[in-house]
């Protein structure tokens, strides 16, 4: 527990900045392992589609209505597979163009704060 609040003290004498890269960071790694999930996913998929394509093939007996069903389900599967890889992409990229963004405008803003205190102050 004393881990914790020592923890949770060092996250608040952070900088901005600091926050930030320890959040990219976090991102990148959150990244890596699911994109890891995803490969493995689709393998997943890949097998499941083989086993049904040999079940498929090697029951001639299979009456039209089944083959049908499991040919259906073959493909039903796989385009739910594409959409579902497809929004996760587009909110990961979504995600990662925040980055650039949130430092751009960190940048500016500190670039007018050193221009504010370099500029002489006048009296009135």
């Amino acid at each position: 527990m004393g881990s914790d609040k020592h923890d949770k003290g060092e996250m608040e004498n952070m900088s901005a900045d600091q926050l930030l890269e320890e959040w990219k960071k976090m991102f990148h790694l959150f990244k890596i392992s699911t994109d890891t999930t995803w490969g493995t996913i689709s393998m997943m998929q890949s097998q499941a589609e083989r086993i049904a394509n040999l079940l498929l093939n090697q029951y001639a007996t299979l009456q039209a209505e089944g083959r049908k069903h499991l040919e259906d389900w073959i493909s039903s599967t796989r385009k739910n597979q594409e959409e579902l890889q497809k929004a996760y992409s587009e909110g990961m990229e979504k995600i990662g163009d925040l980055l650039p963004s949130c430092t751009e405008e960190q940048e500016q803003t500190a670039a007018a704060d050193d221009s504010d205190r370099r500029r002489p102050k006048t009296k009135r």
